[in-house]
């Protein structure tokens, strides 16, 4: 919902037509180019209204844009009967002061708390909070039940499975419900109850078959869920047509780890892209090991539409690896990145962690150097950058830091966002210095990709600015990169348009008919007039040859190359044609390589 929609109605909606319930993602705003709405929420607001409930969807845009005047009278409009959470390091102590807030806006408010802190910490979340409820595990079935019993009266807080509460004085905790094993019983998530803009998030499954040491995966139960291949592409297509989206967000950690099933989704998405004329992309993630067995599935998924992948790789220590319980070898990652540079087209982005168990300077040397080598081996397709390790609770390295080498300092998470800062220390490096590390490895990667960005294939470039331009689809090559040459968004920008080509692009028999057209109109020159600066690109790009400085200042979209030549003749001599091979086509073979000069007819 577009949010001039969202106050229009929060200033006419009735008293009487209050929200029965209300599920509040809360994100930080630091985050919320990346922020999307918790799925796990979505899930839960779609059973319920598929159930008969008035549910509403608050969004962290919609927060964003809301004074807290009219939060509060819009909350107590709804008047909800019950407010639910998704709750996890980042958010808890914001959720918190929020409900504290609700309770006192709305008498008789319920607040329900779910997600990864309420499964680990179970009843110790309710103590010092506001909170009434905290579900542990999955919280459809749960939330359901809870409103079953308050705005019906059916059932008993006790049967509720995962449910932890206040009774009497006391906290009782209710049994684990067991992981829901037939995914496809969920309904179809409704989009209609959050805002979708260009595109949207989507989780095909739950849990992860693999157990990595920093990875929080228990919320989820055992083992990997997931809804079936139909059901995933009938999903896909059905909200890429229903909101015209352009992106789909796949966010499964682990969307590869049963191959054949995502053969089929491929097939499936193939066969709906052809015959429907869908123009869409897709985001996913991956674990190398898969694709490493399974090397055709890369090629499959780019031609269903993937257009930017991640994998864990984590460090360049292989025993560092080891301790993380990845189970992936550093050849297997060059392998993977190998075989993405052969098919070619796509982004793939790697993660790594600083300050994981026993990081030294040894370790993140290592580090450094492999991140540098993926970067080579994929020019302008592998990106990466870093972040800190977290030591997340229910974790086993946050259940047990000292047996990884580590010293947490930050149980808290008050001082910022997790994994932005160093919220544990390494037996050798302590905060001071892994800071210096992180930013050392952000400054040479930097350097490295912009190295590569200046001897990018002009293709692979184009794919980078037509994901943001039209996709909204941000590479880390898009937003740290290119930005630093401006002119290259203007380039690509005006080469959307069919009526422009590069010069190698040109039929020779129609070359003179083509106007030259230079990409930004702004041009610098010396005081003492005998060198032209050409703005833009990431290195200085000058002119000093006066025939040179003549052919660029002619190129400006008002006549064909035939009468530039002639003109270029006249004023220094020679025939047109040995202008043309002398002096134009080299100056716009070069001026091409720094996206100055595009062609028009």
């Amino acid at each position: 919902m577009k949010i001039k929609e969202f106050l229009h109605e929060l200033i006419e909606k009735k008293k009487e037509e209050a929200e029965e319930i209300l599920l509040i993602h809360v994100d930080s705003f630091y985050n919320l180019l990346y922020s999307f709405y918790n799925l796990g929420l979505l899930s839960i607001g779609t059973l319920l209204k598929a159930k008969g409930f008035s549910v509403r969807c608050i969004t962290s845009g919609n927060l964003f844009f809301i004074s807290s005047y009219k939060l509060r009278a819009m909350i107590q409009k709804f008047s909800p009967r019950l407010v639910g959470f998704y709750v996890n390091s980042d958010n808890i102590h914001n959720v918190t002061h929020f409900s504290r807030d609700i309770k006192s806006w709305v008498p008789g408010v319920r607040i329900v708390v779910g997600g990864p802190l309420a499964t680990v910490l179970g009843e110790k979340i309710l103590e010092d909070t506001p909170f009434d409820f905290a579900v542990s595990g999955e919280g459809e079935y749960a939330m359901l039940g809870l409103a079953e019993y308050y705005l019906r009266g059916k059932g008993t807080l006790k049967d509720i499975a995962g449910l932890i509460y206040r009774q009497g004085g006391e906290v009782l905790v209710n049994r684990r419900a067991a992981p829901l094993r037939n995914m496809d019983e969920l309904p179809p998530a409704d989009y209609s109850l959050i805002d979708v803009s260009y595109g949207f998030f989507y989780s095909t499954g739950r849990g992860c078959p693999h157990k990595c040491a920093f990875c929080f995966q228990e919320v989820h139960g055992k083992g990997y869920r997931f809804f079936s291949a139909p059901r995933v592409v009938r999903d896909i297509v059905a909200n890429v047509e229903k909101y015209k989206a352009l992106t789909v967000n796949i966010v499964d950690d682990t969307f590869v780890a049963e191959p054949k099933r995502v053969d089929e989704i491929c097939a499936g998405l193939v066969k709906e892209r052809k015959e429907r004329k869908l123009d869409f992309v897709f985001f996913c993630e991956g674990r190398v090991d898969i694709f490493d067995r399974h090397p055709d599935l890369i090629e499959r998924l780019k031609e269903a539409g993937m257009a930017r992948l991640q994998i864990g790789v984590e460090s360049g220590d292989q025993e560092m690896l080891d301790r993380y319980h990845k189970h992936i070898r550093l050849e297997q990652v060059e392998r993977v990145i190998e075989r993405v540079a052969r098919v070619g087209g796509v982004s793939v982005y790697g993660n790594f962690i600083i300050g994981g168990p026993f990081e030294s300077e040894k370790t993140f040397e290592k580090t450094l150097a492999f991140a540098k080598k993926l970067l080579t081996m994929a020019p302008g397709q592998f990106e990466c950058s870093s972040s800190y390790l977290c030591p997340f609770p229910g974790t086993e390295i946050g259940e047990d830091p000292s047996s990884f080498g580590l010293t947490i300092i930050d149980r808290e998470w008050r001082r910022g966002l997790t994994m932005s800062d160093v919220s544990c220390t390494t037996v050798h490096l302590g905060k001071d210095r892994l800071r210096e590390l992180q930013a050392v490895f952000s400054s040479e990667l930097a350097k490295e990709m912009r190295k590569i960005a200046m001897n990018l294939d002009p293709a692979m470039m184009e794919h980078h600015f037509m994901w943001a331009l039209r996709y909204k689809m941000h590479t880390l090559y898009y937003l740290d990169v290119f930005s630093a040459a401006p002119i290259l968004e203007s380039y690509f920008t005006v080469k959307k348009s069919t009526r422009f080509r590069r010069f190698a692009d040109i039929p020779k028999d129609q070359l003179l008919e083509w106007f030259p057209f230079r990409i930004l109109e702004r041009r610098l020159y010396s005081s003492e007039g005998g060198m032209m600066v050409l703005p833009g690109y990431f290195r200085k790009v000058s002119l000093t040859k006066p025939v040179d400085i003549a052919i660029y200042e002619y190129s400006g979209g008002k006549m064909p190359l035939g009468e530039i030549a002639a003109r270029i003749s006249g004023e220094f001599g020679g025939t047109s044609d040995e202008v043309l091979r002398r002096f134009m086509i080299p100056l716009f073979k070069k001026l091409e390589k720094t996206y100055h000069i595009i062609f028009y007819r």
